[in-house]
């Protein structure tokens, strides 16, 4: 008698074939799937970056960054947060780029961490503006490594960090100045004469971080009009006392203006 096609011999044979090739296919594919896509070799992708509560969509090159209507002597702070979404540990730097006469400083200990996988680091970025601080475009980068950092090396003999020397000069235009007294926080006056300025002005050191008070002196029939600083500027117009905080050489103009009384007064 001829055996069916489909009997049940053939169709146990057919069905421990498939079985195999199943068991063959869905091996592959879970040793496949365990082995995982390698590890990027842009760190850059592996990371997120919100400022205040914005995430930042383009990292691969310096962002220009708006602080708004600032005024000048003053200090501001935006939040910045990265997140290590990778499976690696990645070194994080916020790297900055300002104007003359701007300081910026992200938290304290945050520059040149080291983020583990699924990790936030998050900090202030502030910016301390001088009252002579020109103007420009800042911008941000987050510059970011694969590893970890290495453990530093003690020095037995720290150096130190020299201060930066730097350059006024007094100026009159006119007459009608006395004097003008200079002074550094926590240190002595210089009075300067009108006599001891001369055409080509007279020179005081100081060093960064010094702030500096002057204050302009009239002879009689004259009142002090303004102050002008070598970029044409004209901080506290008319106040015959201003406060700075410059890190670079300038010069400072004191102009005045003749106002005799009026007859029968």
């Amino acid at each position: 008698m001829k055996r069916s096609l489909f009997d049940k011999k053939a169709v146990t044979a057919v069905q421990g074939v498939i079985a195999l090739i199943l068991i063959v296919v869905v091996v592959g594919g879970i040793a496949w799937a365990a082995s995982g896509p390698a590890a990027t070799t842009d760190p850059k992708s592996e990371i997120q970056v919100w400022i205040d509560t914005v995430e930042q969509g383009n990292l691969t090159v310096a962002q220009p960054l708006s602080w708004g209507s600032y005024i000048l002597g003053n200090s501001y702070t935006r939040n910045f947060t990265v997140y290590n979404r990778g499976n690696q540990t990645l070194n994080i730097a916020l790297i900055t780029t300002e104007p003359q006469g701007w300081n910026s400083t992200w938290g304290t200990t945050i520059n040149n961490t080291a983020l583990p996988p699924a990790n936030t680091l998050q900090g202030n970025l502030k910016v301390d503006i001088s009252t002579l601080a020109g103007s420009g475009t800042y911008t941000w980068f987050v510059k970011v490594a694969n590893g970890t950092l290495p453990t530093p090396t003690p020095s037995t003999a720290p150096t130190e960090t020299p201060v930066a020397q730097h350059n006024v000069t007094i100026k009159t235009q006119g007459v009608g100045i006395e004097l003008i007294n200079v002074t550094r926080a926590g240190g002595g006056g210089v009075p300067v004469l009108a006599s001891e300025i001369g055409a080509a002005g007279y020179n005081i050191t100081f060093t960064t971080g010094d702030v500096l008070t002057f204050k302009a002196y009239t002879i009689p029939d004259y009142n002090f009009a303004s102050w002008v600083f070598s970029d044409g500027t004209f901080p506290q117009n008319t106040a015959t006392v201003i406060i700075v905080m410059p890190d670079y050489d300038f010069t400072v103009t004191a102009k005045c203006i003749y106002m005799p009384p009026a007859e029968g007064t």
